[in-house]
């Protein structure tokens, strides 16, 4: 089936995929990019239309945030401003996008419930939409750490371009999220809030508005919390540090671990999404 969007050809079921029906899905999905990369625009446009300044609403609402906790809680924490302003900036504009992707993954499908009951397309189609959405939020985002860094006269030398593999470990992350909570969401609706009351919880739980400081008693929260790693394999190249190595260990182990979970899960339950939605 070939369908297209705005002229451009858009491969929905290629023939001769070797696998399961899952796996085929997965890959015409990521196949059809055409299609999902002009949904993800059309999300932001919609989002912001008819506001006078559009997506820039994204970039300002985040440097207002940022702003307004950069100036109190370096007082709260006895720190100084320069110290705790990247930090703090790199560590919200990576969480927004991992936030996003878990609260957005879970409704994924129920959101897509039209589609999905009028149009035979890749079920994955609607988790690399929203993928490419909460990725578009993030570039506009990442200006607001180039700013600070500039205004403070900070430069991540040779380290930054580490955060691309870091942010690509997020994005496949952030696929399998889609994939499986979305799924799960689909069939119990309870489903929603109480992964956003985790992610609440995640949030303070991790090092993004706090920083360890070497202090033994934080060790274990710190490590053996998933979204620390994820958070730091971004940020830390972004700053101008190296990621420990436990940090990419961590976060190789979730995608893997993430990605068998889903994928035997979605093999075992895609073909419900369109009865549960």
């Amino acid at each position: 089936m070939h369908s297209s969007t705005r002229g451009v050809p858009v491969v929905i079921s290629p023939a001769g995929l070797p696998g399961s029906v899952a796996f085929k899905d997965i890959v015409a999905g990521a196949r059809a990019w055409p299609l999902w990369g002009h949904l993800g625009w059309h999300d932001i446009r919609q989002q912001y239309r008819r506001t006078k300044v559009g997506p820039l609403w994204i970039t300002i609402s985040m440097g207002v945030q940022i702003g307004s906790l950069g100036y109190l809680y370096p007082h709260l924490f006895n720190q100084q401003v320069s110290d705790y302003l990247p930090s703090l900036c790199g560590g919200l504009i990576v969480w927004s996008l991992i936030a996003g992707l878990i609260n957005e993954g879970t409704g994924v499908f129920v959101r897509a419930a039209q589609i999905i009951r009028q149009i035979r397309l890749p079920l994955s189609i609607h988790v690399y939409r929203m993928v490419w959405k909460n990725l578009i939020v993030f570039l506009h985002n990442i200006w607001i750490l180039a700013f600070v860094m500039l205004a403070l006269g900070m430069s991540p030398g040779w380290i930054w371009p580490l955060a691309l593999p870091g942010l690509a470990l997020v994005i496949l992350n952030g696929l399998w999220f889609g994939l499986l909570l979305g799924t799960i969401a689909a069939r119990y609706r309870d489903i929603p809030p109480i992964i956003g009351s985790i992610v609440q919880i995640g949030f303070f739980m991790t090092p993004i508005l706090w920083t360890p400081n070497n202090r033994p008693a934080l060790f274990y929260i710190v490590n053996l919390n998933p979204f620390h790693h994820l958070v730091q394999i971004v940020r830390g190249p972004l700053l101008g540090q190296a990621p420990e190595p436990i940090n990419w260990i961590a976060a190789l182990g979730i995608t893997l671990v993430g990605w068998i979970v889903t994928f035997f899960f979605y093999r075992r339950f895609r073909g419900r999404i369109a009865y549960w939605v």
